[in-house]
């Protein structure tokens, strides 16, 4: 909770987190000095903007004020500057109407931040990536109209700002029809910096192009029914509407006979649409016998003029294994009849499983060749019925406890593997349990690339790396780490043919000027390899309005094949109501710095687009959910304004690679889980 000071004797803001029960201790209270010298401001309204960091007006002083919370430290000014509003008239302080009082205050979606002068009956903003005020004409044509509007001021999901004519008995509203407003005017005098504001979001110079989409997805995994939830989250960024066919696949639990069912949903554009799996087959969390999943969507002939969606699976469990968590997956846009995993766990701390969807129209015959130490060290083979999910289940073959594997089948099918998890995967993470789920690759390559990675606190992260080329060759892998602060560091190791090496990342990301924030690119010489990014967590996080989000968990990635080619990608997922924690990763391989723009829209169509610059040769991160609470979400909104899918593209064609962590904790609800998930997003093809 952050609250201003608002008496001249005091001159500060300050901030609190609420006690959960009993009252607020005075010593947890935080106290910032709003200029240099105490006393002299007279902080009033206050508010913050997209990238976490306070803003205030200060009445009759004639500033707002901004801290940047990366900066701020109690008890100073740090990270405080404040901006003086241009007098009401150019001959100001002479002439006679000069009064002036700096009330409401609020920021919009290009993070302008907006202002009402009571005095000079005036409306205007700051723009802090130019430095440069905008005085709209006083209210009722004079600023002696009287109109005095006050501290009401507001800024909706649409970017109407509406203020409060106090003495008019009236409500006044800026309608924007672009962002930003057209060129500042008059400059302002900034004072007391201390030290230089750091970045914000940039007005958008054109408009951004929509994400990458598909006609058709394809998943194997899913559940229902005996405490599983599964959702089906569709993204449609273009301008036409899109009819999506879902074909369920599914058995119930005791019985061998495949079921199908279909169910049509409709997708708005430029919107986002969420579709309970459950309902659809109406087998609720609850239901036993439950039923095992696997799903086709496809574009209905009906919307012909839709391109294409974007559809991601997450899906939540309670006490499956004595396990509570959940995970969530890319679908899959084209079959193969080979998929290759860097790691299976299948040891006493893990139960895994390869789970297959066949929609042909003939029976798949798959078998699934574990490897590790150099050599096989078991096989499985199940053959899956037409239009049916099958299961492989590598925890009944004695093997080591982690192990590559290499899915082959007579047909063109799609396979994952999820994985159930107690002690973090290892006895080193004794207090982590959870799930994860990643798509198997159907490419072996000599170049893998990662936005995500985190080794601070109780976060631990690992990399492995399985050598199953057919070549029996061996590879020679460099493993770069790249910090958030543009450092990097190289490592080399050698990985003989049929084995597989899981890498600490922690214990490497220890070299001048790395962060715990830390993207990755892998390469090999010699034979082709398969990466994945294990990391497992307990989560913290406090958003700027003081939202605390704790959660335990793992998450498990595939690496994008490099080298980095990709400049726009699609995530259909996301979801940032209480409990829920957004992030979006993004490493900048480039030589030169990079702007991103990041297109969001909500289940109710709302949409709200940000850029960012990204360091050269480096590692980024955003918060997004503070973005979404901010700019998105509207008074009364429902879980539709929570749900978010997004594009993250740079318009210049440079080069990224983007991932999108989320957490949660929904203890307290009536389907309490917790955990994470990741995924690189869509890139098309």
């Amino acid at each position: 909770m952050w609250f201003t000071e608002n008496n001249s004797a005091v001159a500060q803001i300050a901030s609190f987190i609420p006690p959960g029960i009993g009252n607020l201790a005075t010593n947890t209270i935080q106290e910032y000095h709003t200029n240099s010298s105490v006393g002299g401001a007279t902080p009033h309204l206050i508010t913050f903007d997209g990238n976490g960091n306070i803003w205030w007006s200060e009445g009759p002083d004639r500033n707002i004020g901004q801290l940047i919370i990366s900066q701020a430290q109690p008890g100073t000014h740090n990270g405080v500057s404040e901006f003086t509003v241009p007098y009401p008239d150019p001959a100001c302080p002479a002439a006679t109407d000069c009064s002036m009082h700096i009330s409401g205050i609020g920021v919009d979606g290009a993070g302008n931040v907006w202002f009402d002068d009571s005095l000079s009956a005036r409306v205007g903003y700051y723009s802090p990536s130019t430095a440069t005020f905008t005085m709209l004409p006083p209210i009722g044509g004079a600023i002696t109209s009287g109109a005095h509007p006050h501290d009401g001021l507001a800024v909706d999901g649409n970017n109407t700002v509406f203020f409060a004519e106090e003495f008019a008995n009236k409500l006044g509203e800026v309608l924007q029809s672009g962002m930003p407003l057209p060129p500042a005017g008059s400059t302002g005098t900034p004072v007391t910096v201390s030290p230089s504001p750091s970045p914000t979001a940039t007005p958008i110079p054109t408009s951004p192009f929509p994400g990458p989409v598909n006609k058709t997805w394809y998943f194997a995994e899913g559940r229902v029914g005996k405490g599983f939830q599964e959702f089906l989250t569709i993204d449609n960024p273009g301008t036409a509407a899109c009819n999506v066919n879902l074909e369920y696949n599914y058995t119930m639990d005791g019985s061998s006979i495949p079921l199908n069912k279909t169910a049509l949903v409709a997708v708005a554009p430029a919107s986002r649409v969420t579709e309970s799996v459950n309902a659809d087959l109406n087998i609720f969390s609850s239901t036993v016998p439950a039923a095992i999943v696997a799903t086709v969507a496809t574009v209905d002939s009906s919307t012909a003029a839709c391109p294409g969606v974007v559809v991601e699976r997450p899906m939540y469990f309670s006490t499956f294994k004595n396990i509570t968590s959940g995970s969530d997956v890319l679908g899959a846009t084209h079959l193969n009849t080979t998929y290759y995993f860097a790691d299976i766990p299948t040891g006493p701390d893990a139960a895994s499983f390869i789970t297959l969807l066949n929609p042909n129209s003939s029976s798949a015959n798959v078998t699934a060749t574990y490897y590790a130490n150099g050599q096989k060290v078991g096989t499985q083979s199940v053959t899956v019925r037409p239009n049916a999910r099958g299961t492989i289940t590598p925890n009944l073959v004695a093997m080591p406890a982690h192990v590559a594997a290499v899915i082959s089948s007579t047909q063109p099918i799609m396979v994952e593997r999820p994985t159930y998890f107690i002690n973090g995967g290892t006895s080193a993470n004794a207090s982590i349990v959870g799930g994860y789920d990643v798509v198997g690759t159907p490419l072996l390559a000599k170049d893998w690339l990662f936005a995500e990675g985190y080794t601070a606190g109780t976060t631990q992260e690992y990399f492995t790396l399985a050598n199953v080329d057919p070549s029996n060759a061996t590879a020679t892998v460099t493993i770069t780490l790249k910090s958030q602060g543009g450092a990097t560091h190289s490592y080399t190791l050698s990985l003989n043919a049929m084995s597989q090496v899981i890498w600490n990342v922690n214990a490497y990301n220890n070299f001048a000027g790395s962060t715990p924030q830390v993207s990755a690119e892998i390469t090999s010489t010699g034979a082709n390899i398969v990466v994945q990014r294990e990391m497992y967590f307990q989560y913290k996080h406090v958003l700027p309005n003081g939202r605390v989000t704790q959660s335990i968990g793992g998450t498990d990635v595939i690496g994008q094949v490099g080298p980095a080619k990709y400049s726009v990608y699609s995530f259909a997922e996301g979801y940032s109501n209480i409990g829920y924690n957004e992030w979006l990763t993004v490493q900048n391989p480039n030589p030169t710095p990079v702007t991103i723009y990041v297109v969001m829209v909500n289940g109710y169509g709302r949409s709200y687009t940000v850029s960012f610059q990204v360091p050269a040769n480096s590692r980024f991160t955003q918060d997004i959910t503070a973005l979404v609470v901010q700019y998105l979400v509207n008074r009364g909104d429902d879980h539709r304004g929570y749900e978010v899918s997004m594009t993250v593209e740079t318009l210049d064609g440079s080069p990224i690679t983007v991932e999108r962590p989320m957490y949660w904790n929904t203890s307290g609800s009536s389907f309490a889980t917790q955990g994470g998930s990741d995924i690189i997003g869509y890139v098309g093809g």
